[in-house]
């Protein structure tokens, strides 16, 4: 078997497309609308946003998060009672009467995002 085939080199062309580039607009970015615009107003008044790693035990802060199975979203009021190593925390309100409860930040269904009183 001849291994030695010479090939015809496959012809190379290359289109101009600099005039393309020239004239087009970049694409304008959307601003993000902010998904607790609602509390901003009223509940969320004078709070930062703050990422869960931020947060310590005893920490007293607001909680946003997707309302189960309902269009819009919930705000509570909370006090950090534990951080677990996954980094779950175990929070309870002030004042509750109801056991303390979990919650996972990195849930991708209720979209937590957590607001620290701004000093």
């Amino acid at each position: 078997m001849d291994l030695n085939i010479e090939h015809e080199p496959f012809p190379l062309t290359f289109v101009d497309r600099s005039e393309d580039f020239e004239n087009k607009v970049p694409p304008k970015k959307k601003k993000k609308k902010n998904v607790d615009s609602e509390f901003l107003d009223n509940k969320l008044l004078g709070y930062t946003l703050v990422h869960p790693k931020r947060l310590n035990k005893h920490d007293h802060c607001r909680v946003t998060k997707n309302k189960y199975q309902e269009e819009g979203r919930k705000c509570i009021y909370c006090i950090i009672q534990d951080k677990k190593e996954d980094g779950t925390l175990i929070v309870n309100g002030y004042k509750s009467t109801y056991p303390d409860w979990k919650i996972n930040p990195l849930c991708k269904f209720k979209q937590h995002r957590f607001y620290v009183k701004s000093s």
